[in-house]
Formats: C-alpha cells, sequence, structure tokens
C-alpha cells in the first residue's frame, strides 16, 4: 500500500475547537464538525474537559488509490493538540446494512495509518460507527469489538456519543 501522511498540509483541516459539546455532520461530500445546528449532527462529542480537539475529514479529501480504485475509507478523524488521543468516525444516517460497512470503513482507514505512522504515541485510541437513527445499539458485538482491536489496536464502539 502507498505512503500517505494523514497530518500533511495539503489536506483540509478545521481549526481547533475546545467547545464542550459539538456534532459531527456529513452532507455527502465531506464530513465536518459544527457547534451551532444540532439538526444536522449525526454523532455528538463531549468534550466535558473543553480539550484543543482537531477534525480532519478523511473521505473525500485523503484519497488514496489501489489499482486505479479509491480505497473506501471513514468520514473523518479526530486529534488532540495534546497529541495524546486519535479518533477515527464514520458516519451513516441509514440504510439497513449499514453496521458491517462502517467497520470495514474504519478497518480500511485505520490499516492504512497504522501503515504510515506511530501509534504507541496514542494513550486513547477509538474508532466510532455512527448511524443517527440507530444512535445506541442492542445487541452485544463484543466478539466484533474483540476482532476488531486485535486486528488494528482501536477499540471500537457503535453509538452516536462520542466522549473525549
Amino acid at each position: 500500500m502507498c505512503k500517505v501522511n494523514f497530518f500533511e498540509d495539503k489536506y483540509i483541516k478545521e481549526d481547533y475547537r475546545n467547545d464542550s459539546e459539538f456534532g459531527l455532520c456529513d452532507d455527502g461530500k465531506i464530513a465536518y464538525s459544527d457547534s451551532s445546528n444540532n439538526i444536522n449532527w449525526i454523532a455528538t462529542v463531549a468534550n466535558t474537559k473543553n480539550k484543543d480537539i482537531l477534525f480532519t475529514p478523511v473521505d473525500h479529501n485523503i484519497i488514496v488509490k489501489v489499482d486505479g480504485d479509491e480505497l473506501s475509507q471513514c468520514d473523518g478523524m479526530m486529534t488532540s493538540k495534546k497529541g495524546d488521543m486519535i479518533i477515527f468516525v464514520e458516519l451513516k444516517t441509514g440504510q439497513k446494512i449499514w453496521m458491517q460497512e462502517a467497520i470495514e470503513q474504519l478497518k480500511s482507514t485505520i490499516s492504512l495509518f497504522n501503515k504510515n505512522h506511530p501509534t504507541n504515541i496514542y494513550s486513547l485510541k477509538n474508532a466510532y460507527a455512527v448511524n443517527r437513527r440507530h444512535p445506541s445499539f442492542q445487541y452485544s458485538k463484543k466478539n466484533d469489538m474483540l476482532e476488531f482491536k486485535n486486528k488494528t489496536g482501536f477499540r471500537l464502539l457503535i453509538q452516536a456519543d462520542i466522549n473525549i
């Protein structure tokens, strides 16, 4: 797989934000964070310690092609200014079979990230599969979560609330 620097200046990145609460949105073009219009929020980020958080859109921003086809990636990545936290997020708004697709997009992105960046510097490494229509999931996905952790080194959470 090719070399990709997720932190390269050529990619779109938002400004650091330290709101105690904000949302993550995806309008189909590029994912973004927002603190003003919670109707558009797919995920809600609770930042109770008001950490400086940087949201970087991944899908439609960090474009990687494999054999001429664009690699399927998750919607975004959040990192802390302190450098101790990284969170990947896949945002869904419907679909009957959304969860497996979200997990595969997270795995694909994290695999690419792991091949290009050290991850042992992060004390918190999470991945969120979020669906606005299913903000919490009713049955256990413990085996999928364990497999995800073993494969990626990241903790998988299937929920719409992201606590930092």
